[in-house]
């Protein structure tokens, strides 16, 4: 198109074939603005997960989320150590999950649901959960409850604690101070020994 020394006059087809290798010549610019933009996005994600990835080792709870389309939950590894089990052991299935809550606890549990999701209050559940090994511990169960643009629930987050040591702790100083109340009207010995027995 341009070797001669002297101005060309271009053809209809001239023009369109620069207006084709103009506007490729723009969509490879937009394509390369596109994928430095995504790249830039991923680094940003990648990080904020390994950050994510970092504090939720650091800490001692789950982090769960179930998702109410495929009614299934998942969670970090971090369960299986609380509960002692494997992910072979404790499927994804919610109704699964459901099982190791014991069964004393399952209609408060549920009722606390309810009333987060019917009523926005927050969900803090205590309940006690079955490991491996058939004994329960106590956890603590935090919960929000994700609605799409039209306030439909389409998901739940949230984690969960072993609170078993602080409850336990919590019930001996109870008892220690149970037994003290009672041992502060005590004047012989012989009286005490109903009270500490």
């Amino acid at each position: 198109i341009f070797m001669h020394d002297e101005p060309r006059t271009f053809t209809e087809d001239d023009l369109t074939h620069l207006q084709i290798v103009s506007n490729n010549m723009a969509v490879a610019v937009l394509n390369h603005e596109l994928y430095q933009q995504l790249s830039d996005q991923k680094a940003t994600l990648e990080s904020r997960e390994e950050r994510l990835r970092e504090v939720t080792e650091a800490s001692s709870d789950a982090i769960w989320e179930w998702d109410r389309a495929s009614d299934t939950l998942t969670w970090t590894d971090r369960i299986y150590d609380l509960l002692g089990l494997t992910p072979s052991t404790l499927s994804a299935q919610r109704r699964q999950m459901l099982e190791v809550l014991h069964p004393d606890d399952r209609k408060s549990f549920f009722n606390k649901l309810i009333r987060h999701i019917r009523h926005k209050e927050p969900c803090r559940i205590e309940l006690r959960l079955r490991h491996s090994e058939g004994s329960y511990g106590i956890y603590e169960l935090f919960g929000k409850l994700i609605n799409d643009r039209q306030g439909r629930p389409i998901r739940m987050v949230g984690s969960i604690h072993d609170i078993s040591d602080r409850v336990r702790r919590d019930r001996e100083l109870e008892a220690v101070a149970a037994i003290s109340l009672a041992l502060r009207d005590v004047e012989t010995t012989e009286e005490m020994l109903p009270v500490i027995t």
